[in-house]
């Protein structure tokens, strides 16, 4: 008898820790669904409706609680059942307890459910709505700048007439700076997606604008000077074999654009998105390039002397026949660029990525490759004299390249000549 009311008092400890257990699993499924997604203006009546649901399922349960003992004398009393038809009338109690409660989960559920197909739709409605006004909103902003524009544009087009190959007045470039500098970048859509960094569409028409009108060179570079370039969005332009020295064009967007024998020297172009961007015969020597985005750009027998390229991405760029002396590309990317018959002299690579990139036939003497990742890495027949490397440059990569290297070059420790430690490469012959 012990035994049998030891097992009863096992088996109410469990029921209680099961329940326990199930509504703390309902109760994290609940706050998993982030609830209520539910309309305000309905809060007080579902409110109400869940706690009179909750409030009667307490009750069931503290009810049942307490007279479990009389549930299964009256069972016994009126069924003459055995122990084993007591337990399955104790069980069966439970079931339906325990079937109520997962019908009334069920309902919540579904309720949550309905409630978020609702905000979506109200929320999906809502955005359409907001992309709606924001179009407007652009379209009357474009209008009024439009007019400010051709204001602009029609002042410069009667100078040049009154003045054939003359300058533009100091008045006139001051206007176009002003007009400029209020032409503020903002993010918008374009083909369909909203861009990532803001941007100027009405700056990049502008320069088109100016590119095109017969401006004298004096005059086109005192715009240049003054005027705010930066954050335009040129995309898909034809700039080719054009003067832009000295412009700022800083976060600016050249994509795809065909930039073929333009003049960049002496320009601020940190930032810049050029890629895919044709450059072939441009220059951009003194150029600020630092942390520029042109990844797949083509810049064959270019120039880029004495540029700073730190933190750039020249991934998969092509620079063939190109001159690149004196620039420096720290901690920039250039994987799997092709850099062949390419002037590199005093080129600083340190902690530059150079995996998989061809430099075949380029001259890299002077240059620096301290702490760069050459892994697959093409150097045939290239010029690698004077190279500043570590001590354990020909240990770090294996393979058929650096052997053959080591075959041509040996590390020289300068430290004594130069008081600081410095190792480079030196010819065997």
């Amino acid at each position: 008898m012990l035994a049998i009311e030891y097992i009863y008092g096992v088996k109410r400890k469990l029921l209680k820790i099961l329940f326990v257990v199930a509504l703390l699993s309902v109760g994290w499924v609940i706050g998993y669904l982030n609830v209520p997604f539910i309309d305000p203006s309905k809060h007080f009546w579902v409110g109400f409706i869940a706690c009179f649901v909750l409030m009667v399922l307490g009750m069931l349960v503290s009810q049942a609680r307490r007279s479990n003992g009389k549930i299964v004398q009256w069972f016994a009393k009126h069924d003459n059942a055995t122990d084993q038809n007591i337990q399955s009338s104790y069980r069966a109690m439970w079931m339906i307890l325990a079937a109520f409660v997962f019908l009334a989960c069920a309902a919540l559920a579904y309720v949550i459910h309905y409630q978020t197909k609702t905000l979506n739709a109200y929320s999906q409605k809502f955005d359409s709505r907001l992309i709606e006004l924001e179009e407007l909103s652009d379209a009357v902003n474009k209008k009024q700048q439009v007019g400010l524009m051709s204001n602009v544009l029609t002042l410069v087009d009667e100078e040049i007439k009154q003045n054939p190959g003359g300058p533009l007045s100091n008045a006139t470039i001051a206007r176009i700076a002003a007009f400029s500098f209020s032409l503020k970048p903002y993010r918008y859509f374009y083909h369909d997606s909203l861009g990532e960094k803001p941007l100027s569409p009405e700056r990049g028409q502008l320069l088109m604008a100016l590119t095109l009108m017969d401006i004298d060179s004096t005059s086109f570079n005192k715009i240049k000077s003054k005027v705010d370039f930066s954050y335009s969005d040129l995309r898909n332009s034809s700039l080719k074999h054009i003067d832009f020295s000295g412009i700022n064009l800083e976060s600016a967007d050249l994509s795809n654009a065909d930039l073929t024998g333009i003049n960049f020297d002496n320009s601020r172009l940190r930032d810049v998105t050029m890629k895919g961007a044709i450059l072939n015969e441009a220059t951009l020597n003194n150029t600020d390039i630092r942390s520029a985005s042109m990844a797949w750009i083509q810049m064959n027998k270019g120039e880029l002397k004495f540029t700073d390229a730190t933190g750039a991405d020249l991934s998969y760029g092509q620079f063939q026949h190109a001159d690149l002396s004196g620039s420096t590309f720290v901690i920039a990317d250039l994987t799997s660029s092709k850099l062949t018959n390419t002037s590199l002299m005093q080129s600083d690579f340190a902690v530059t990525n150079l995996t998989k990139a061809d430099l075949s036939n380029s001259n890299l003497r002077d240059g620096r490759l301290i702490k760069a990742n050459i892994a697959e890495t093409t150097f045939s027949s290239s010029i690698l004299e004077g190279v500043e490397v570590s001590s354990d440059w020909f240990s770090i990569y294996k393979g058929e390249t650096m052997n053959k290297l080591q075959e041509q070059y040996v590390i020289v420790d300068s430290t004594s000549a130069t008081g600081s430690t410095k190792f480079y490469l030196n010819t065997k012959d």
